[in-house]
C-alpha cells in the first residue's frame, strides 16, 4: 500500500470526501482541472484589488499629495480697506474729513521656505507610499498564511479520506472472518468504532475547511467563498537559498524601509526649520483718499519681525535630535531582523529535515507494516489490535510530515515577508 502525495490525487480524495463525487470528480481532477479551484496568485490579486485596508491606505497617499500641493503654494496677496476720521465729534462728525485707504499686501518668504515646504510634502507622500507598500506586503503575507492553512486542512481531509478507505477495508476483512467463524463480534464492533471515529475526524475537518475558506475570502471583502478548493501542494518543499542570500536582503525589511522614508521626512523638516531663521517681510502698497481736500496719496508699508533666528533654534534642535535618534532605531531594527531571520532559517532547515525523513524513510516503513498486518490479520497470525495500532501510527506519522511541511511553508512566508518580498508564498503557487 503506497501513500500518494500527488496534488490531483489529494484533490480527488478531498472532493470525494466532502461532496461524495464519484467518477465525474475523478475525471476532472485527473485531467488537471480542479473544479472551482483558486490559486494563491488569484487570491493575492483579489485581496490587493478589494481589501478595505489597502483602499484606505491609498486614500492616505492621495491625502498627503493634496497636503503637499497646499503647502507648496506661495503666500497669498491680501487686500485691505480702511476708513479713518469719520463719525466723530465736531469737525470729524460726518464723513467730510474721512480718510479712505485701499492697499494690497503680501508676505515675502525668505530662506526658500516655499521650496522646503514642498520638499517636506514630497517626503510625506513618499512615506505614505511606503506605508501603502508595507500594508500590501502585510496583506499578501496574510493571504499566503491563510492559503497555506487551507492547503493543510485539505491535505488533512485527504489523509482522513485515505484512512476511511483503510478502515473500511479492515471492517470488510473482519466481516469476512466473522462469516467463517474466525473473528468475534467484539472485533467487528471495534472495527466499526474505528471507522466511525475516523469519519468524525473528517467531519470536524470539513467545518475547519469551511471556516478557512471564509477567512481567506474575507481578505478581499467577501464572506461567501466562490471556490471549492485551493490549488497547490503544501507537501512539496522547494530548494532553499543559502542563508547569505537571505541576509543580503535585510535592508528590504518593511520596518527598515519605513525608517529610511521617515528619515527623509525628518531631514525635510530640519531644512524647513532652518529656513525659519530668515524673517519674512510683509510689503504693502495702496492709495489713500483724503475727503477733506479730495486729494489722493500713495501708501507703502513694510513689516518685519525681530528674533526669528532665536525662535527657530528650538525647531532646528528638535529636528537634529530626531535625526540623531533615527540611525539608532534603524540599527536596532537591523539587529532584530537579522536575529529573526536566523531563527526562521534554522526552523526551515529543521522542518525540511523532519519532513524528508518522515516521507522518505519512516512513512514507507509504516505503510509496509500496515500491509503486513493486514495480510497477517486476514490469515489469523496478527490481532485486530495490532492492525489498528499500525494504522493509527501511520496516520500520526503522515500528520507529523504534513505539519512539518506546513511549518516549512509558513516559516518561509515569514522570511519572505520579513525581507519585503511582494509575493510571499511563491513555493505554493
Amino acid at each position: 500500500m503506497q501513500h500518494s502525495t500527488r496534488p490531483e490525487f489529494r484533490a480527488m480524495l478531498v472532493l470525494f470526501f466532502l461532496f461524495g463525487f464519484g467518477a465525474s470528480a475523478l475525471g476532472s481532477t485527473e485531467s488537471g482541472k480542479l473544479p472551482n479551484a483558486i490559486t494563491l496568485q488569484d487570491a493575492v490579486t483579489r485581496a490587493l484589488a478589494k481589501n478595505l485596508d489597502i483602499r484606505a491606505a491609498t486614500f492616505d497617499v492621495d491625502i498627503e499629495r493634496s497636503r503637499r500641493q497646499s503647502g507648496a503654494l506661495p503666500t497669498p496677496f491680501k487686500f485691505d480697506a480702511e476708513i479713518e476720521n469719520f463719525l466723530g465729534t465736531d469737525s470729524v462728525s460726518g464723513v467730510d474729513s474721512a480718510e479712505t485707504t485701499l492697499q494690497v499686501s503680501r508676505v515675502l518668504e525668505l530662506g526658500s521656505k516655499q521650496r522646503y515646504r514642498a520638499d517636506l510634502g514630497d517626503a510625506r507622500v513618499s512615506l505614505a507610499q511606503t506605508d501603502l507598500a508595507v500594508s500590501e506586503l502585510e496583506l499578501t503575507a496574510e493571504v499566503s498564511r491563510q492559503f497555506a492553512g487551507l492547503l493543510r486542512t485539505q491535505s488533512r481531509i485527504g489523509m482522513v479520506a485515505e484512512s476511511v478507505e483503510i478502515s473500511n477495508r479492515t471492517l470488510q476483512i473482519v466481516q469476512r472472518r466473522l462469516a467463517v467463524g474466525r473473528a468475534s463480534e467484539a472485533e467487528q464492533s471495534s472495527a466499526i468504532v474505528a471507522l466511525s471515529r475516523t469519519k468524525l475526524i473528517g467531519e470536524r475537518l470539513r467545518y475547519e475547511m469551511a471556516s478557512a475558506q471564509v477567512k481567506l475570502a474575507t481578505l478581499w471583502g467577501s464572506t461567501d467563498p466562490d471556490f471549492t478548493l485551493a490549488a497547490g501542494d503544501i507537501e512539496a518543499l522547494p530548494l532553499l537559498p543559502a542563508y547569505a542570500e537571505f541576509k543580503a536582503r535585510l535592508m528590504d525589511n518593511p520596518d527598515i524601509r519605513k525608517t529610511i522614508s521617515n528619515r527623509q521626512v525628518l531631514n525635510a523638516k530640519r531644512r524647513l526649520a532652518q529656513s525659519r531663521r530668515n524673517p519674512d517681510i510683509e510689503l504693502s502698497a495702496g492709495v489713500r483718499h483724503l475727503a477733506a481736500t479730495d486729494d489722493m496719496a500713495m501708501v507703502v508699508g513694510l513689516s518685519m519681525p525681530f528674533g526669528s533666528a532665536s525662535r527657530a533654534e528650538s525647531f532646528v534642535s528638535t529636528a537634529d535630535m530626531e535625526i540623531a535618534k533615527s540611525p539608532l532605531s534603524q540599527n536596532q531594527q537591523q539587529l532584530n531582523v537579522q536575529a529573526a531571520l536566523f531563527g526562521f532559517y534554522q526552523t526551515l532547515l529543521s522542518m525540511r529535515s523532519e519532513s524528508n525523513t518522515l516521507r522518505e524513510e519512516i512513512i514507507p516503513e509504516a505503510e509496509r507494516a500496515v500491509s503486513f498486518y493486514e495480510r497477517g490479520f486476514e490469515l489469523g497470525s496478527n490481532s485486530l489490535l495490532e492492525l489498528t495500532a499500525a494504522q493509527e501510527r501511520l496516520l500520526t506519522l503522515r500528520s507529523e510530515a504534513l505539519d512539518a511541511a506546513a511549518s516549512f511553508h509558513l516559516t518561509l512566508i515569514e522570511i519572505e515577508s520579513l525581507l519585503g518580498n511582494t509575493r510571499p508564498g511563491g513555493a505554493l503557487r
